[in-house]
């Protein structure tokens, strides 16, 4: 996986630390690294995935 703002390649291991330096924010805020969702059909698509992922993949944070 790579978080390209923060402009290194992580392993699914490494996953958990690396957002650690995430900085949430607005997203025209030049230093936020990630942004809100923008509207609950957003946020219900990123629920469904979640979810979906919950049948095969493993916890890491």
């Amino acid at each position: 996986m790579d978080l390209p703002r923060l402009g290194r390649p992580i392993s699914a291991c490494g996953y958990a630390a690396a957002l650690e330096g995430v900085k949430v924010g607005p997203a025209l805020d030049p230093t936020s690294h990630m942004g809100p969702l923008i509207d609950k059909a957003s946020v219900a698509r990123v629920d469904r995935i979640v979810e979906d992922a919950a049948d095969y993949a493993k916890i890491i944070v």
